[in-house]
């Protein structure tokens, strides 16, 4: 594990994985809190996406069992506050806590701010390698679950995963099992984009690599009305890690 499991230690810990849209994050940060509680007999809690986060809970369950919390949260995104007000009570009342959140890349950059000071450990979920992918194709076609790639063969399965679907697990098995395509999965990137330069810079974009055309940091300054000094901050970190090089 990458963060601690010593109940003895006050310490307030942050633990945030980051990775690309489609790339196991919501499984991954379960398995990980099953994998924390029933190998390492830690108490974990895992959040609801639609539930509140409340720091009195949680000071309730240390009262009643003395132990450390991990607290897992997905889409940190939409619980800024929440996150940071646990972090800060959790901090005042030295209670044991490590929370450990799943974001993606450019949403931590565009909407997690606030977060960054107490961050202690940073991971990410990398994407696929050829071992893998190899390992998937055959699990998958074990499972006679390949769907819209059932008539291809063990390689051409390894090229679409690795070249069309960028490596990604979830990606790759929404669109092998015709469940949400990685079309819609790319809207879904588009819609969370801000601000509303980077999400037009994105179009502009993904028209010029449709067309095949080179794009060059000196025309996006001129399409964009950005100068080169605020590529990164209003820009760059937004779209960190999206998927426009394949539309």
């Amino acid at each position: 594990m990458f963060f601690r499991v010593e109940d003895g230690s006050a310490t307030v810990e942050l633990c945030v994985i980051k990775s690309a849209a489609g790339s196991g994050k919501y499984v991954f940060l379960r398995r990980l809190a099953w994998e924390a509680a029933t190998q390492f007999d830690c108490l974990c809690l895992y959040h609801r996406r639609t539930g509140a986060l409340r720091y009195s809970a949680l000071s309730d369950i240390r009262t009643l069992t003395s132990s450390r919390i991990f607290l897992f949260v997905d889409r940190a995104a939409y619980h800024v506050d929440e996150i940071e007000e646990v972090l800060q009570s959790a901090r005042a009342d030295k209670l044991p806590l490590t929370v450990i959140i799943a974001e993606r890349h450019n949403e931590w950059n565009a909407r997690c701010d606030k977060l960054e000071r107490y961050v202690n450990f940073e991971e990410e979920l990398t994407r696929l390698n050829r071992s893998e992918v190899t390992e998937l194709v055959a699990k998958l076609r074990s499972s006679n679950a390949l769907g819209i790639m059932s008539d291809k063969t063990d390689e051409e399965c390894r090229d679409i995963i690795e070249q069309k679907l960028d490596r990604q697990i979830l990606v790759a098995l929404h669109e092998a099992t015709k469940g949400k395509s990685f079309e819609d999965i790319v809207i879904d990137e588009y819609n969370r984009i801000i601000p509303i330069e980077a999400q037009l810079l994105y179009l502009d974009i993904c028209t010029f690599q449709r067309l095949g055309a080179d794009l060059r940091a000196g025309l996006i300054s001129r399409i964009g009305g950005v100068s080169f000094d605020e590529f990164n901050a209003r820009l760059i970190r937004p779209l960190e890690k999206r998927c426009l090089r394949k539309h």
